[in-house]
């Protein structure tokens, strides 16, 4: 049987099968943290300002639905994808604080554990580490651990970019390389403080093995340097 089962696995005509599996394997694990994030994040849908910032953050964002420019017509200490996400939110489901502490449990929180997930390639130890971080993430003072703040946004892009290197054979090609420093630039237009995951991502092109050539390291950082300079 198992002979068999490597030979369906090997097979081009099984691989369709294989890939179908695991599609349904990674929908299903997001609808239970959506589920597991609704639970625990029920109350940001029922107030809608949970914190200071989120008002503030909320008309950066009305600033820009109406046109007008952020640091001019608007000042505040936060990057810009932040005000934008506030504004996708709103554009999606209507105006007001609501829409985006929906779009955050519903979506946001949901994609940040799978992506802790995907970095153990939705084992035992990766939905292990999905469901603890909704739990945890959800723990504390409501109004930190619950508003739609730029630590938590900025999980949705850095967290994805550690997940595309955890794996080694990503880790040492270009382009996974390139997307992880696109999304962590991506993060770090959410907070500043984003750009100290950068050094940890640099660590995973260099190479498991001390005998990785040089040569090719250089071309990893690379690739990984561009993608970050890019946003």
């Amino acid at each position: 049987v198992r002979a068999v089962g490597r030979d369906r696995m090997a097979s081009p005509a099984g691989r369709p099968e294989i890939v179908g599996t695991r599609g349904r394997l990674v929908l299903g694990l997001f609808g239970i943290f959506v589920l597991v994030s609704l639970l625990t994040r029920w109350l940001s849908l029922v107030v809608e300002v949970l914190d200071v910032d989120e008002a503030a953050h909320t008309v950066g964002s009305w600033v820009l639905l109406d046109g007008g420019r952020l640091y001019t017509d608007f000042v505040d200490n936060k990057p810009p994808l932040l005000y934008g996400y506030y504004a996708l939110a709103q554009l999606l489901l209507g105006r007001g604080l609501l829409p985006v502490h929906a779009t955050t449990a519903i979506v946001t929180v949901p994609l940040v554990a799978l992506a802790a997930s995907a970095a153990f390639r939705h084992d035992r130890r990766g939905v292990a580490a999905g469901l603890l971080w909704l739990v945890y993430g959800a723990s504390f003072l409501a109004h930190d651990m619950l508003a739609a703040n730029a630590e938590l946004v900025l999980l949705l892009p850095a967290s994805w970019a550690i997940a595309l290197v955890a794996d080694e054979g990503r880790a040492i090609r270009w382009r996974p390389l390139l997307l992880a420093g696109l999304l962590l630039g991506l993060a770090t237009l959410v907070k500043h403080q984003a750009a100290f995951w950068l050094p940890p991502l640099g660590w995973a092109p260099l190479g498991p093995r001390p005998s990785a050539a040089t040569g090719r390291r250089a071309p990893r950082l690379l690739a990984l340097g561009a993608g970050f300079a890019l946003p």
